[in-house]
């Protein structure tokens, strides 16, 4: 366990003082170091869906500029770019972005500019989730949705990996509309606020399914 740590600190300090390619080589050695530190975990007889420990994060860069993980599974675990994360509580976390041999990088469903498709089941009706940063989320519908303060919102209709609640409804005003050289007032738009249900700073392990 000692030997852990120390390959931990010298991959997050050297990486620090060397730049990101060899951050990158580091962190790779890490996480191959770890998943055979903690082989039961990561059996290549099961998938890593099935397997009820998940996958450790081993790296995150929670601010203003990115919300990311890094999970110590890569290619050689089967993961590939676009999968799903969702936490232990089936929770949605995120998408994988970025894949290598050995890491995954996980961008947060509440990164900044991140768009992803939510399910209103009060409704029974898709959205779009935009990213604000900070654990927020936004989405336009139209002004004849009844939604209200404390409605859940899900990644899709399964309801397998729950978004957030609602925090904040607000109204914005209709836009004239310009149709055979007649204006009409086209109809409003409600802006819902979500609370990302995840607690980045808490992950410790997390399910990928394609």
């Amino acid at each position: 366990m000692k030997k852990f740590w120390i390959f931990l600190f010298i991959a997050l300090v050297g990486g620090s003082l060397a730049g990101e390619r060899i951050r990158a080589l580091l962190l790779e050695g890490f996480a191959f170091f770890w998943r055979n530190k903690h082989s039961p975990v990561f059996s290549r007889s099961m998938s890593l869906t099935e397997q009820s420990s998940g996958i450790p994060v081993i790296g995150k860069r929670l601010d203003g500029f990115a919300s990311v993980l890094l999970v110590a599974g890569g290619e050689d675990a089967g993961i590939a770019v676009g999968d799903r994360v969702i936490a232990h509580d089936d929770e949605y976390v995120g998408h994988v972005k970025q894949v290598s041999l050995h890491i995954s990088q996980v961008v947060l469903a509440s990164n900044a500019g991140e768009r992803f498709p939510g399910w209103l089941p009060v409704l029974s009706t898709p959205i779009e989730l935009t990213g604000l940063g900070s654990g927020l989320l936004r989405a336009l519908v139209p002004a004849s949705f009844r939604i209200e303060v404390g409605d859940e919102i899900w990644y899709d209709a399964r309801l397998d990996a729950f978004v957030g609640d609602v925090i904040s409804v607000q109204d914005t005003p209709a836009s004239p509309t310009i149709q055979g050289g007649q204006t009409t007032e086209s109809e409003g738009l409600k802006e819902i606020f979500v609370r990302h249900a995840v607690n980045s700073l808490m992950l410790s392990f997390v399910r990928v399914h394609p």
